[in-house]
């Protein structure tokens, strides 16, 4: 009697821990998700019905479409985007360690010394660049530094149209001319 009264106390013990909420599962299947497609050097271009938009490379690309919560593609170990205008001219060029593009709600976002040129010669440099896709914008809340022909300007955040032709700093902290 006292051998099936500790049996059965260790089967109950067992039966009881090895419960999971259903937000568990969750948190565990999507900590262990593994990626739809991978792709190594990568080379992508999008063109749509005026012609060739954007043309992207990266060291690692990884698409995570099925089995996520979150539709997304990962680029990562360096990353070059060239977008084009209408004519099909370069209009701006960014360079990141990584970037992330979130494909449901179509906005990305660059991340690791990111560069973005314009057509005018200016430079911004920040550690984190987002952009909307629907409304065209680009926008970090981070530092950022923009150099131009004859100054450098410092300040922390920034939006802007995303050829980076038109934007604003949102918190000037610094100007620097220079003497060329």
């Amino acid at each position: 009697m006292y051998k099936s009264l500790i049996m059965l106390s260790g089967a109950l013990v067992l039966w009881c821990s090895c419960s999971n909420s259903v937000q568990q599962v969750i948190a565990l299947s999507s900590a262990n998700e593994q990626p739809d497609q991978i792709g190594d050097s990568v080379l992508l271009s999008y063109i749509d019905t005026a012609g060739l938009r954007v043309v992207m490379s990266a060291r690692y690309m990884r698409v995570y479409a099925m089995h996520t919560t979150q539709p997304r593609t990962e680029l990562d170990s360096g990353i070059h985007v060239i977008f084009y205008t209408l004519q099909g001219k370069p209009q701006a060029e960014l360079f990141a360690r990584k970037a992330i593009r979130y494909n449901s709600e179509k906005r990305s976002k660059a991340t690791g010394q990111v560069v973005l040129r314009n057509q005018q010669g200016e430079q911004l440099e920040t550690e984190v660049l987002s952009w909307d896709e629907q409304s065209g914008k680009l926008y970090t809340d981070a530092p950022v530094k923009i150099t131009r022909q004859d100054e450098v300007l410092f300040g922390n955040g920034l939006t802007g149209n995303s050829d980076f032709s038109k934007y604003e700093m949102l918190n000037i902290t610094g100007r620097v001319k220079l003497n060329l």
